[in-house]
């Protein structure tokens, strides 16, 4: 009896379910960090939310991208004014337009491809039937932002690997007579639709008849130019280069030819990759896209809008509540056996006085043993 009194007063406890409605974000975060509560439950009024009304992005792309570099006042400067003709075809004067020219185009691009990404995901909705807490919605931003960064990256480097081998299949001519050019020809008037041979450009020893990817240094006044490699097409010849002749103002003085106000790349404090990195491989990574988020979770725990929040907990009683009780049954235990006390002694001894009488009558109802028969 005392064991079961002592488990249904101390062990044994009433689970109790609490429902706050309009809960603030406080309240909810308050709620999250306890730990004597289970089955906490807090569904949005707003299960589907747009990113962009509680997140917003900023991205970033290769330096280059943001320089003079690809202005065209850089480039008409080192264009020659379009006339090559007594230009070698490894000068940077006038074949230098090449590279800037594509990779004008490639930052245009990107930036063009990260930005329709960027407005995809503002644009596109997160499903969840309960609020978020803080750590959980951050991990199912990253959680996405990572997937669309690594989806982008393959479409990208899909497209310009394909780009590269059409034009690399096909030995299309370009107009900086780097793979082909015309064969000299004797004009005979009696000859109708005389037809014109090309002839095979060799850089160093490797003609690209035989192969697209043949390269040799980029000069200018008789000095290498570092970096900068010509090719049999100005995508090869773009993509087997590198900038770091950009970043030193050595180099940049020597291929400013016409001497305009400019000033060297510099590499980002926290960078982790080389700056002799070819431009094949700022391709491969997206031109070191970054993406920069800032999420309001105040503005989300808005759009979600919880009507209300529920949560059950075990209330333990405090020791001043155990002490308190047990004087309580202390005192109704000593009243109980004060009222008690004389009617079980007066119980016990009307047990004991029966059990004595029951015992002598039968002492005195034993009879003598007969003899007669002995």
């Amino acid at each position: 009896m005392l064991t079961l009194l002592f488990y249904n007063t101390f062990i044994q406890s009433t689970t109790t379910t609490i429902t706050i409605s309009n809960p603030t974000q406080y309240i909810y975060e308050e709620l999250l960090q306890r730990k004597d509560i289970s089955s906490f439950q807090c569904p949005c009024t707003h299960v589907s939310i747009s990113y962009g009304t509680f997140v917003q992005v900023n991205t970033t792309l290769h330096e280059v991208c943001s320089s003079s570099f690809i202005e065209h006042k850089w480039i008409e400067s080192i264009s020659a004014n379009g006339d090559w003709t007594n230009l070698s075809r490894i000068d940077f004067y006038g074949r230098g337009v090449l590279y800037f020219q594509s990779l004008q185009s490639l930052c245009y691009f990107f930036q063009e491809n990260i930005t329709n990404y960027v407005s995809h995901f503002l644009s596109s909705t997160l499903i969840s039937a309960q609020v978020l807490s803080e750590i959980q919605l951050m991990t199912q931003i990253n959680d996405t932002i990572e997937y669309i960064i690594s989806s982008s990256q393959s479409d990208q480097s899909f497209f310009y690997g394909f780009a590269k081998e059409l034009m690399n299949s096909n030995q299309l001519m370009t107009i900086f007579s780097l793979n082909w050019i015309y064969s000299s020809i004797k004009f005979d008037p009696n000859l109708i639709g005389l037809g014109i041979s090309l002839q095979p450009i060799s850089h160093g020893n490797c003609s690209c008849s035989i192969s697209a990817d043949c390269t040799e240094p980029v000069i200018h006044n008789g000095e290498i130019i570092p970096g900068f490699v010509v090719g049999c097409a100005p995508i090869n010849s773009l993509f087997q280069s590198s900038l770091i002749c950009l970043y030193n103002q050595t180099c940049l003085n020597q291929i400013n030819i016409n001497q305009i106000p400019i000033t060297p790349l510099i590499a980002p404090l926290n960078n982790k990759y080389s700056i002799n990195r070819t431009v094949s491989q700022l391709v491969d990574n997206v031109f070191d896209k970054q993406w920069s988020v800032d999420t309001s979770y105040a503005q989300y725990f808005k759009q979600c809008q919880p009507a209300s929040c529920s949560y059950s907990f075990n209330p333990r009683k405090n020791f001043l509540e155990i002490i308190v009780i047990l004087l309580g049954l202390y005192g109704g235990l000593t009243i109980a056996l004060k009222t008690l006390s004389p009617y079980i002694i007066a119980f016990f001894h009307w047990i004991f006085f029966r059990y004595k009488q029951v015992n002598n009558n039968n002492n005195n109802n034993v009879h003598p043993m007969d003899h007669t028969n002995y």
